[in-house]
């Protein structure tokens, strides 16, 4: 019999919350009540995560970072020797947080799901939201800039862009201007739609 393993990775959403109303949404964020859990529950899932042995742990939502206790959780995972990933939409990352983020994560995927603000705004519905996400980029790359040159590695970051009817048309401009926008980006993600939640 074969051996029983671990997950892969794990996806765990810290909460509901969301300051966004994107129309693909697959949990609805922002629209049901954001069920973040206390900082002793938080402990006792990561530490049930790390059990598990995950060789990655994918910190999601709604919006991830609206949870004040993201960066310490994400921390105790990283200590445990497991990449985390923290996907965001952006809306509520400060400069504050660039030095926190290369402790905490090993990687960062932004949302953008156009290469336009009129697009991505309308998609993820809120105005403002794509000049954000371009913020956080900004602050990334120039964090990552400043890791090379001082011979650290930097924090891996990119963007994470679901594909839809919407944007399918525009995809290879998306990778072509956040690429030359971006130039210490070291990812590009892409995902279908699911068909849960608002998307269904």
């Amino acid at each position: 019999m074969p051996e029983l393993k671990g997950p892969t990775e794990v996806i765990w959403d810290l909460t509901y919350a969301c300051p966004l109303r994107c129309v693909h949404c697959y949990s609805e964020s922002g629209r049901r009540p954001a069920r973040q859990p206390k900082l002793g529950a938080m402990h006792r899932i990561a530490d049930a995560i790390i059990s598990l042995n995950p060789p990655a742990v994918a910190l999601a939502g709604g919006e991830p970072l609206v949870n004040k206790h993201v960066f310490e959780v994400a921390q105790r995972l990283t200590e445990a020797g497991i990449l985390v990933v923290l996907y965001t939409s952006a809306w509520s990352f400060r400069p504050s947080m660039v030095p926190l983020a290369q402790k905490s994560f090993g990687r960062v995927a932004v949302s953008v799901d156009a290469p336009t603000a009129e697009l991505h705004d309308r998609i993820r519905g809120h105005a403002g939201s794509y000049q954000r996400a371009m913020t956080a980029l900004s602050l990334l790359d120039a964090a990552a800039g400043q890791a090379i040159a001082e011979g650290r590695p930097p924090l891996p970051f990119g963007i994470d862009s679901v594909v839809m009817r919407s944007n399918f048309d525009l995809i290879e401009l998306l990778c072509t201007s956040m690429a030359a926008r971006f130039p210490r980006m070291s990812l590009i993600s892409f995902n279908a739609a699911a068909p849960a939640g608002l998307a269904s």
